[in-house]
């Protein structure tokens, strides 16, 4: 069974492919999403806000300020209630910025939002659009949060709704002078700004844990004191030499076909029956590597640029040891099971030094939110009778600091 997935892969990919497509238009159909039973946390246009929906919006705050596009996060995340995660405001401000921009029939092309991607500051070299660096961000940003080149897109698509969202709102509207000047004064006030810090490692240090509270602990939690599972992997490279990689963008990118090529045929040739990794890598002109043991949230060094290595290796069994080809750095892998080193429980020797870390935690966390109830109502109290942060902390018993005065701009 497996051997007639390998020899019809690509088929395979795209009716998968289809059917994830015709799954999607219908789950996510506005009339179908609501019968899901979804619990709403918030209403907006008329339909509810599910909390998977902010979610998944949310994602994409830190993506985006990660691309550069620091004016387009400020906007969403600020725009909405001061006691509100940023996060969750980008999320809720996206949908806004989306509907607001179909009515007005703003819709960014894909032809317009990957010009937008290529001249990003992050993907240029010499001025121009450098693949090699689109793939590494796609590595390091995109791979470790389960995302694919779609989210990037989709933060891409919004920024520019934005921008044509504005440009149509400047050439239309022009600013007064009373906001004008009201936007002055909040950019140039001076402010005096304080904070009162309630330091966890200082009420760490405080804390003591007997022997007899870390056996206790023990006892009570030693199903979660365990090792980690590791595996071991043999792996194959289909990558491009340095000199490929310096070679015009059309060449390189001939050259990673034909990598890509390779990588097919070989992972075609290992599900073969009686074939072996170590063969069919002879016959092809490879060399196995082989890894350190390495847990799941810990990629080994040599396969840190490979796109989602820890899954793929974590998926393996010994019925089905190979992987199917993973893309990396200018490049293809496969990875072949080696070893599984089970988890085991812990011994209370060997787990004593987690169970004073998280026994001093807790008790510390405890400590820290008793002493800001007790601190805040005096601090507040105090601060309404109009006297300085300074003098209210210290009647409280703690310390602020003072910065100088400073304004936004």
């Amino acid at each position: 069974m497996t051997n007639l997935f390998r020899k019809n892969q690509k088929s395979l990919t795209l009716i998968i492919t289809i059917l994830v497509i015709i799954a999607f238009v219908w789950l996510y159909n506005s009339t179908q999403f609501e019968k899901i039973g979804q619990s709403h946390v918030a209403q907006m246009y008329g339909r509810g806000v599910s909390q998977a929906q902010v979610d998944r919006r949310a994602n994409r705050y830190e993506l985006a300020a990660q691309m550069g596009l620091i004016e387009h996060v400020q906007l969403l995340s600020a725009a909405g209630p001061a006691d509100v995660e940023p996060r969750v405001n980008f999320a809720l401000n996206s949908i806004v910025l989306e509907h607001e921009a179909e009515a007005l029939g703003i819709d960014p092309t894909p032809d317009q939002i990957a010009a937008e991607i290529r001249q990003m500051p992050q993907f240029q070299t010499s001025g121009q659009f450098d693949f090699q660096k689109f793939q590494e961000f796609s590595a390091d940003n995109l791979a470790p949060r389960g995302f694919t080149d779609q989210a990037m897109e989709e933060v891409v698509g919004n920024a520019l709704r934005m921008r044509q969202l504005q440009a149509v709102l400047a050439a239309t509207t022009p600013d007064s002078e009373e906001r004008l000047r009201d936007e002055y004064g909040q950019a140039h006030r001076k402010r005096t700004i304080g904070v009162v810090r309630f330091k966890l490692a200082d009420l760490e240090a405080q804390v003591s844990v007997s022997d007899e509270d870390a056996r206790k602990a023990y006892e009570e939690r030693k199903e979660t004191y365990k090792t980690e599972e590791k595996r071991v992997v043999e792996y194959v490279a289909f990558a491009l030499s340095e000199d490929e990689r310096k070679l015009p963008r059309e060449e390189q990118i001939a050259a990673l076909q034909k990598a890509a090529d390779r990588a097919g045929d070989f992972s075609a040739a290992i599900a073969e029956e009686g074939s072996t990794f170590a063969e069919e890598a002879a016959k092809m002109g490879v060399t196995p590597q082989k890894t350190e043991p390495f847990a799941m949230l810990a990629t080994p060094e040599s396969l840190a640029q490979v796109q989602g290595v820890a899954q793929a290796a974590f998926a393996l069994t010994p019925e089905n040891p190979h992987s199917n080809p993973l893309t990396g750095v200018a490049g293809f892998y496969q990875l072949h099971l080696a070893q599984v080193e089970p988890s085991r429980p812990l011994t209370l020797e060997e787990a004593r030094p987690q169970i004073l870390e998280d026994l001093k935690s807790e008790s510390a966390q405890e400590m820290l939110t008793t002493k800001v109830a007790q601190a805040r109502p005096q601090i507040e109290q105090a601060l309404r009778e109009g006297r300085p942060l300074t003098e209210a902390a210290q009647a409280a018993g703690v310390t602020a600091e003072v910065f100088p005065e400073r304004s936004l701009a």
